[in-house]
């Protein structure tokens, strides 16, 4: 089933440029996040992912949300000259309606962190420049459990849970917390 434009909310907003637009942009991430993990569609399938993970097991069920939204996402670049953030709740609707959604780096990162969060886990993002004038690149997802935080990049199909860049190509960072 194709979403039609009735179907999928937008809303155009200026974001800025350069690292105020940034900023702007994770800020946003982290209200859809915050929003997307309150929703029950959004609960349920974070339940159903981690249902046959032991009881408590953290890694587990980290794992079993990073590993099915890998699954089940695609990489798409935005369109060019345009920053667009897709709500994850729509993500999950497409994936459920065609097995399968695509999104960018805040996309994927968003979709990763509001399921877990709906199942109690504290989230937020990582955001990196690996270029050499220090403009910010990519967007990824972090998550605490057992004492501290844990990249989870989804957009990357070779590396696993818990890989970032080596950190001497990294020349800025900053981490957001999403709120609850």
């Amino acid at each position: 089933m194709q979403a039609t434009a009735e179907q999928v909310t937008i809303r155009k907003e200026w974001l800025g440029t350069g690292d105020s637009a940034t900023y702007r942009t994770v800020d946003l991430m982290s209200e859809l996040t915050r929003q997307s993990a309150q929703d029950w569609n959004v609960r349920h399938t974070a339940t159903e992912i981690v249902k046959d993970c032991p009881h408590k097991d953290d890694r587990c069920e980290i794992l079993s949300v990073f590993n099915w939204v890998r699954d089940h996402t695609r990489f798409l670049k935005d369109p060019y000259g345009t920053e667009m953030l897709h709500r994850p709740v729509e993500l999950l609707k497409f994936i459920q309606n065609d097995g399968m959604t695509q999104g960018d780096c805040d996309d994927l990162s968003a979709l990763t962190a509001s399921l877990l969060m709906s199942v109690g886990y504290p989230v937020g993002f990582r955001v990196v420049s690996t270029r050499p004038d220090g403009r910010f690149s990519h967007v990824f997802g972090i998550v605490f459990a057992k004492g501290q935080w844990w990249p989870l990049d989804a957009t990357d199909r070779i590396h696993p849970a818990g890989w970032q860049v080596n950190p001497q190509y990294v020349s800025r960072q900053f981490d957001r917390m999403v709120k609850p």
